[in-house]
């Protein structure tokens, strides 16, 4: 299992579900840690429900959160688009 974070969780309106949002920080070991994560949901509700005052305790699904990667390569687009759009506006300008 590789390290994560957890990025968010969203909750059904009678909150008896949870998507718990993990970013794992070594790509190569993602699709294991997600599924480790998954396997322990039994687990993992066990020692939240020993922990906070509720009648129930959401099931637990653990999905990749791969918006830093997609933020990332965003961020690439946006340099990239900048880059071409500064030498078509010197092109032009040396053509003058």
């Amino acid at each position: 299992m590789g390290l994560c974070s957890f990025t968010a969780v969203k909750l059904s309106r009678d909150l008896s579900n949870a998507v718990v949002f993990c970013s794992v920080l070594d790509k190569d070991l993602c699709e294991e840690t997600i599924e480790t994560l998954n396997h322990a949901t039994g687990f993992i509700r066990s020692k939240i429900a020993s922990r906070i005052r509720a009648r129930t305790v959401p099931v637990l699904k653990f999905v990749n959160d791969d918006s830093a990667e997609r933020g990332e390569a965003m961020d690439e687009l946006i340099k990239k688009a900048i880059k071409l759009d500064e030498q078509h506006h010197n092109d032009n300008e040396g053509s003058s």
